[in-house]
């Protein structure tokens, strides 16, 4: 990309935050619109001089190491940085992959539920098969324990 593209797209970028909410820059400052600017002085064209690009550059992208189901996953910026460098038919590529994700998913949380619904019956099924048979074994124990008196005797 040409030095003039690029400055124009950091520009942008710099204007509506994409880079210094990703960062979590302690330079940057934001005003009641949410813009972001830099603070302390340093001007565009120190932005774009090359000091200090490159945590910016590999803060823009989804960590790869850090997935969907990871804690550390920051979904806004993984969607930003999704809709910035992906073109549209990619885009729906992803939504059409992420729409089957989703409904394997569901199938899948559905067939847990069955499972712990059957597993849950059963359980419920051996406690009173248990509790009819200790009823019953109560008055066992009651002679036994009336027989055990007697020979005690």
């Amino acid at each position: 990309m040409d030095e003039k593209a690029q400055r124009v797209k950091d520009l942008l970028a710099s204007y509506y935050g994409a880079d210094d909410e990703a960062t979590g820059d302690s330079d940057a400052t934001a005003d009641a619109t949410g813009r972001t600017g830099t603070g302390g002085g340093a001007s565009a064209a120190e932005a774009n001089s090359g000091k200090g690009s490159s945590p910016r550059l590999a803060a823009r992208s989804p960590a790869p190491s850090a997935g969907l189901d990871s804690a550390a996953f920051d979904d806004e910026r993984y969607l930003s940085s999704l809709l910035q460098k992906t073109r549209l038919d990619g885009l729906l590529s992803k939504h059409s992959e992420m729409v089957s994700e989703i409904q394997t998913l569901d199938g899948d949380m559905q067939m847990l539920v069955y499972d712990n619904y059957e597993r849950f019956i059963a359980a419920t099924d051996t406690i009173k098969r248990m509790r009819s048979n200790v009823e019953g074994m109560e008055g066992q124990m009651d002679k036994l324990l009336e027989g055990m008196d007697r020979v005690a005797d």
